[in-house]
C-alpha cells in the first residue's frame, strides 16, 4: 500500500494510539495476524492508554513519536487530538465503553473544503490482541478498510470538529472469548484537515497578524499591539513575524493557537525581516542588515545562535538578500531565497554552508517569494517576465516552468498548503480589498477565502503539516 500523504492522495494524516483494556477470566492465547502498514513519517506518533476494570477508569499517557518529524503529528495525548474514554462497561463476554475525539490544533478535521463533511475514521492498526489469555474481536465496527492486504475494523465519527471542539460520543465493544483478563490494539485516526492560513492586514490604522481556515472561518487575531505587525511565518505551531512596535523591524513570535508575544532579536541598529520557520519549527531564517546590506541569517527558534547564512564574497556585497525559504527535509540545512546580487532579483538555493546556486531568474525580469511544495519537488514563484505580476511553478526536476495565473493584475506571494494547494495574494488595484485565493496547480480547482470586516491584507502563509 502507498505511504498517504497529509491530504494530497487520500485526505488522511494518521495519528498512533496504543490502547489497553481489561476483562477477566483465562484460556488458551489466540494467535492473530499484525499487519505491517506503511505509516507516512510526517504523521507517526503514539499513546497509550489503560483500562482498569474494577476503578472503570481509563488513563492515557503521550509517547514520543517512533519515528519522523515530530512537527506533524496527530495523536500523543493532550498534544494534537485527544481521545477520552468513559463509562466502562463490562457484561459478560462484552467490554464496551464511549470514547469521543477532541480536536486540538487550529485545523478543523472532517472536512477539506469547509462544506464537504467526510468525518473522521479510527481504524485498528493491530489487534485487538489478548495480552494474556482468551481472544478478542471488535463487536460494533462501522466497516471495515484494506491495511495491508487485511480487512481492518474502524469507527467513523461523522462530523465537523474546529479546535478544542468534542465529538459526539461512540460506544465501542468488544466480545472476550475465553475469560480475557487483558487485552490491546492500537488505531490511527484518519482524517482530511482544512488548511490554515495566516496573514497580515491592515485594520483600523493598525497592521496586525491573524489566522483563518480556508473557508473563511475560524477567523482569529493573534498581536494585539498598536505597532505593526507583519510579514508573519509559521512552523512548529509557532508564529515568528516582524514588528515595528519598539521603532525599527525586530523578530517576535507568538503561538500559533494565540497567547503572549515573545520579542527574538533586540537589536535598535539593526533590521530584521522576511522571517521563514522550518517546518518543525527549530530554525529560523530572516533577513538582516548589521554590515548595512540585508543579508539572509539563521537561528534557533528563539532567536538564539544567529549566524550569517549567505556567504561574504558571493555576488555584489552591497546588493540585499531577502525573502527566505525552507526546504521542507528535516535536516533544515537548505533554503532558497531572493538575492539582487546578480543584477536582477532572482531566486537561489542555499546549502547551509555552501556556495549558492541559481535556481530561477532572468536577467530581464524580477524572481521573487519563493515557496516549496510540502513535498519539496515543485517551487512557486512570482515573476514579472510578462510584465506583469503573476504566479508561476517550476518542477526543480525537470527544471519545467509552468504559469498560474494570468490576469492583468498583481498575482503573488504563494504559499503552500499541506494538501498541495497554493494560497496568494491578488491584488485588485484599490489597495483596500485586495484578497486571498487559492488554486491547485495542474486542475481548475480555485477559490477565494472570504474574510470577514475590512482592511488591508497581505502576505498570507499557510501552516505547514501539524
Amino acid at each position: 500500500m502507498a505511504t498517504m500523504t497529509w491530504a494530497r492522495r487520500c485526505g488522511a494524516i494518521a495519528g498512533l494510539l496504543a490502547l489497553a483494556a481489561c476483562g477477566d477470566g483465562p484460556t488458551e492465547v489466540e494467535s492473530k495476524p499484525k499487519p505491517t502498514f506503511p505509516v507516512p513519517d510526517e504523521a507517526l506518533a503514539a499513546m497509550t492508554c489503560t483500562v482498569q476494570v474494577a476503578t472503570s477508569g481509563v488513563t492515557c499517557d503521550a509517547v514520543s513519536p517512533v519515528s519522523g518529524s515530530a512537527q506533524a503529528i496527530i495523536g500523543g495525548q493532550n498534544q494534537k487530538v485527544r481521545l477520552t474514554a468513559s463509562n466502562l462497561t463490562i457484561a459478560g463476554n462484552t467490554a464496551s465503553f464511549n470514547t469521543t475525539i477532541t480536536n486540538l490544533m487550529p485545523f478543523r478535521m472532517g472536512t477539506a473544503d469547509g462544506t464537504a463533511t467526510t468525518g473522521i475514521r479510527v481504524f485498528f492498526f493491530a489487534g485487538p490482541t489478548a495480552t494474556g489469555t482468551g481472544s478478542v474481536d471488535v463487536a460494533n465496527p462501522d466497516g471495515t478498510m484494506p491495511v495491508s492486504g487485511l480487512e481492518q475494523p474502524y469507527y467513523h465519527y461523522p462530523e465537523v470538529l474546529a479546535l478544542n471542539q468534542t465529538s459526539s460520543a461512540k460506544q465501542w465493544k468488544f466480545t472476550l472469548n475465553g475469560g480475557v483478563q487483558a487485552f490491546t490494539f492500537k488505531v490511527y485516526l484518519q482524517t482530511e484537515l482544512l488548511p490554515v492560513v495566516v496573514f497580515d492586514r491592515l485594520v483600523a490604522g493598525n497592521r496586525d497578524v491573524y489566522r483563518v481556515a480556508l473557508d473563511g472561518n475560524d477567523l482569529t487575531r493573534l498581536t494585539t499591539n498598536t505597532g505593526e505587525d507583519l510579514d508573519a511565518a509559521v512552523g512548529g505551531g509557532l508564529v515568528v513575524f516582524t514588528s515595528y512596535r519598539n521603532g525599527n523591524a525586530e523578530l517576535y513570535s507568538v503561538p500559533l493557537l494565540g497567547g503572549t508575544e515573545t520579542r527574538l532579536t533586540n537589536t535598535p541598529s539593526v533590521t530584521e525581516t522576511d522571517a521563514a520557520l522550518s517546518r518543525d519549527g527549530t530554525r529560523l531564517a530572516y533577513s538582516a542588515d548589521p554590515t548595512g546590506s540585508a543579508k539572509i541569517w539563521i537561528a534557533n527558534a528563539n532567536g538564539t545562535g544567529a549566524a550569517r547564512a549567505t556567504p561574504v564574497g558571493f555576488g555584489l556585497e552591497a546588493s540585499p538578500d531577502a525573502g527566505p525559504a525552507w526546504f521542507p527535509n528535516t535536516d533544515n540545512n537548505r533554503l532558497a531565497y531572493v538575492s539582487t546580487g546578480g543584477g536582477t532579483a532572482d531566486i537561489y538555493n542555499l546549502i547551509v554552508g555552501s556556495t549558492p546556486t541559481l535556481l530561477t531568474g532572468n536577467p530581464n525580469s524580477a524572481e521573487i517569494t519563493p515557496s516549496f511544495s510540502p513535498e519539496g519537488t515543485m517551487l512557486s514563484y512570482s515573476s514579472n517576465v510578462t510584465g506583469d505580476t503573476e504566479l508561476y511553478v517550476r518542477n526543480l526536476s525537470s527544471g519545467s516552468v509552468a504559469r498560474l495565473t494570468t490576469r492583468t493584475m498583481t498575482d503573488g506571494a504563494g504559499t503552500w498548503t499541506p494538501d498541495g494547494r497554493i494560497v496568494y495574494l491578488a491584488y485588485t488595484g484599490t489597495g483596500t480589498d485586495n484578497q486571498l485565493r487559492w488554486l491547485r496547480p495542474g486542475t481548475p480547482q480555485a477559490g477565494t477565502i472570504p474574510l470577514a470586516g475590512t482592511g488591508v491584507v497581505l502576505r498570507p502563509v499557510a501552516v505547514p503539516g501539524y
